[in-house]
């Protein structure tokens, strides 16, 4: 007999593709740009990205990474590569944009930010309409991006934010990652009304601890920034999921049937059969990167 969470997953599988068998044939459809950030370290970001992509592969997505998070970047670490070059070489035009993408056996590409992150808001004209064309080739390369920011609110990170056309904030039940996600939002809301925002609850023990926190964060987002900040639900807190870290491999590979690879599977569905409001500002891989090495004076998207 087939446990409970193979039915869940069969079920789970059998109306994604239902919903989405016309989106997929969809050739012309803009790239999808998904930022994921949080408050603060170590609540399982990288984590969420990985497994996320994994998940998204796996129903058929073309999927790209883009390793955005200065200060510990470490995806490279949890799908065990090593990328040899990153945009920096794409900048000094060493390397095309194509020769620095990363091919995962499992289907997920990876490109490594690296130095080149850091030059990315000092380059000259010619530097930037260079980057820009080279990075044109992308825009037939992935269905969705999936961006790993740094935490917290520092600028570097707000620069990929803001160039999004989501962000989806992961947070934990610790009481300093709450305070420190509904921070993130209060910031992003005041520089932006474009980024859809949605809450991502990780490590939880049950669904009523998840829905209370996602729904404190939301009430006061609304009763105080006046603002509506959606949910992608919660991520169960899985054993499972600690012994893959500590592989250093994916938890969906490392244990396809766990609590947490259904739970990944669930949120990959339930993200792209979401109807995101028209931004018409933001279309595809192209802009979001020309967002991000214009000054932002440039930019009549992005709200003072």
């Amino acid at each position: 007999m087939k446990d409970q969470a193979e039915q869940l997953r069969n079920l789970a599988s059998t109306s994604w593709a239902d919903k989405t068998r016309t989106a997929a044939s969809a050739s012309n459809r803009a790239t999808r740009i998904i930022a994921i950030s949080s408050g603060k370290g170590g609540v399982g970001k990288t984590n969420v990205v990985v497994n996320l992509a994994l998940a998204m592969a796996r129903q058929k997505r073309r999927v790209l990474i883009l390793d955005a998070d200065l200060g510990l970047a470490n995806i490279d670490v949890v799908m065990g590569i090593t990328p040899r070059f990153n945009l920096q070489h794409v900048i000094s035009g060493e390397k095309t944009i194509r020769e620095i993408v990363v091919p995962s056996e499992d289907g997920v590409q990876i490109i490594s930010g690296g130095s080149g992150l850091v030059d990315l808001a000092n380059l000259t004209e010619q530097q930037r309409d260079l980057l820009i064309a080279s990075l044109a080739e992308l825009e037939t390369m992935a269905d969705v991006l999936l961006v790993d920011t740094g935490a917290g609110i520092g600028a570097n990170v707000l620069q990929f934010i803001l160039a999004a056309q989501e962000l989806i904030i992961v947070t934990t039940p610790e009481p300093t990652a709450i305070t420190d996600a509904y921070s993130l939002i209060k910031v992003v809301s005041r520089l932006s009304s474009d980024v859809v925002l949605k809450l991502l609850v990780n490590q939880v023990r049950t669904a009523h601890e998840a829905e209370e926190i996602a729904n404190n964060i939301i009430g006061v987002a609304k009763r105080f920034l006046h603002l509506d900040v959606g949910t992608y639900g919660s991520l169960p807190y899985d054993s499972y999921l600690v012994k893959a870290v500590r592989r250093q491999k994916p938890v969906t590979l490392a244990y396809p049937n766990s609590p947490s690879a259904f739970a990944f599977g669930s949120l990959a569905a339930r993200i792209w059969n979401e109807e995101l409001p028209a931004t018409p500002n933001k279309p595809g891989l192209l802009n979001f990167f020309r967002r991000i090495v214009k000054p932002a004076s440039w930019d009549e998207g992005r709200n003072g």
